[in-house]
């Protein structure tokens, strides 16, 4: 079965990370008296750079998952204002004309307010 793009990356940043591990593990222990110069310098050189690679591709992963969940919040927020503005034109029909255009509001003259006596 074929690995997409998220599955490879996150298998890189476990292995990355469990090498680290193990190298640290048996650097500190197994192979700690047998170290010696260059080779001491190289090994945890090796080790650090595991560890930088797996931390990397930590803060890919993170970053990636930032934008696709902005990307879907907005197709979202689309998708709920498309939605309420069909059902405020199903519900309210006359608030708009054949071509959706606004239609002019009535002129408000001296006619007393809704739940207010007129005034002589």
């Amino acid at each position: 079965m074929p690995m997409d793009a998220n599955r490879r990356r996150r298998w890189l940043g476990a292995v990355c990370l469990s090498l680290a591990a193990g190298m640290t593990l048996v650097g500190t222990t197994t192979l700690e008296p047998r170290l010696r110069g260059w080779w001491f310098v190289l090994y945890w050189v090796v080790c650090l750079g595991l560890l930088a690679l797996a931390v990397g591709v930590a803060l890919l992963d993170w970053w990636i998952i930032r934008l696709r969940r902005r990307l879907e919040e907005e197709r979202l927020q689309r998708e709920f204002l498309a939605a309420a503005r069909r059902s405020a034109a199903d519900t309210h029909p006359q608030a708009r004309g054949r071509d959706g255009e606004e239609l002019p509001r009535p002129a408000r003259g001296n006619r007393p307010a809704e739940g207010r006596p007129a005034e002589d």
